[in-house]
């Protein structure tokens, strides 16, 4: 698929430019997609600061004759990625319109990959993406339709395939980087939906409900810059407690906290012990020895 810049392909030493858009709203300097970066390309090459605050570079090139582009990014100190590699290819017009595909490869401060191919299909104000994601927690399919509504802000409804469960987000991305959106679900009996808001500088938060035939769940999450989070949820039953959980969990996967048990005919709280990773997971009250969860 060439990669087409129309009329305004620049001239060496020149950059890039724009010819009449296809959609009445200009959101491309802040809004990531290959246009930001064909906007800051001189000689078919790169090299800039991208708005996302977690990015604190992006060089590569967009080779106008062969039709491919790649970029490498790299991240903010103590954010979890540390690198990113990307190659693709595709028509990236000056009207705005785009159709383009590419794979990345993002590196994490294990050193594990996570591996990802998009598709992008952009006419005028309206887009399509795809992301087939595959690395250490397993391979995932999303969907997504997007519709640019303003030079600030665009709106966009995905679906995402992980496990038994097909996940909808509906969520609208502001030019101040952050993203507000809800989520919804259902795994079996059990029915979640969440409202967030990621801040845009690696930091966010969630609060959620869910519930299944026995009991109903209220919980909150605090995404941390490092990639850890701090989430606590409380299930009740009949509008009574039943169990309180609180955990801190690294990137890494492993978690520490409390799960306390409320008895209702004393109206008191026994605390426990909490912890998981990949392989276990184990709650210890005082006085007793650890019990799987």
């Amino acid at each position: 698929m060439p990669l087409l810049l129309a009329c305004n392909e620049p001239e060496p030493g020149q950059t890039w430019a724009w010819g009449d858009l296809t959609c009445e709203y200009d959101p491309h300097d802040w809004y990531d997609t290959p246009t930001l970066t064909a906007l800051h390309a001189e000689d078919g090459a790169f090299d800039f600061d991208p708005p996302a605050s977690t990015t604190t570079n992006r060089v590569g090139e967009i080779d106008f004759a062969a039709a491919t582009f790649s970029w490498d990014d790299t991240f903010a100190d103590g954010f979890p990625y540390t690198a990113l590699h990307a190659d693709g290819t595709g028509d990236v017009g000056d009207d705005g319109d785009l159709s383009v595909s590419w794979t990345s490869s993002t590196l994490d401060v294990f050193d594990r990959v996570l591996a990802s191919e998009v598709v992008l299909e952009r006419t005028a104000c309206n887009e399509s993406w795809h992301v087939y994601e595959s690395g250490p927690g397993g391979d995932s399919t999303t969907a997504t339709t997007a519709t640019i509504v303003s030079d600030t802000e665009v709106d966009g409804t995905s679906h995402r395939a992980e496990s038994d469960a097909d996940i909808t987000m509906a969520y609208i991305d502001h030019d101040d980087q952050s993203r507000n959106y809800t989520m919804d679900y259902t795994v079996g009996d059990w029915v979640y939906s969440g409202v967030g808001l990621d801040n845009g500088d690696g930091t966010g938060i969630r609060d959620w409900t869910a519930y299944d035939p026995e009991y109903d769940y209220a919980g909150h999450f605090d995404f941390l810059f490092d990639g850890s989070l701090d989430h606590a949820y409380l299930v009740s039953e009949d509008g009574v407690p039943v169990v309180e959980v609180s955990y801190h969990e690294s990137f890494d996967g492993s978690a520490v906290g409390t799960w306390s048990y409320y008895y209702a005919d004393t109206k008191k709280w026994e605390e426990c012990a909490y912890e998981f990773d990949e392989e276990s997971c184990a709650i210890t009250c005082p006085g007793d020895a650890p019990i799987p969860c």
